[in-house]
């Protein structure tokens, strides 16, 4: 027997998230999706951003320089934006 969301305490977006969310296991299984394969998140387009980041910090770890996360990011930002002008 059905019930409302009010009865069980949950709002509707969240009923009709995990609704949405059971349609599509459902639906993946069916279709006979492999259950080993992981999540694939899909990427943002800052792939020359992490190509460059990588490099900068790769040839700064070569010469044994320290690197901290966030100058490696500005260097890179300065590098693009200079790049680009």
């Amino acid at each position: 027997m059905p019930c409302s969301s009010s009865e069980i305490g949950v709002g509707k977006t969240q009923t009709q998230t995990t609704v949405k969310e059971i349609e599509d296991i459902l639906r993946r299984w069916e279709s006979g999706e492999r259950s080993d394969k992981k999540y694939v998140k899909p990427r943002a387009g800052y792939n020359d951003f992490d190509k460059l980041t990588w490099e900068r910090f790769t040839m700064a770890r070569a010469k044994n320089t320290p690197v901290s996360d966030r100058m490696n990011k500005l260097t890179t930002v300065k590098v693009l934006l200079s790049s680009n002008s």
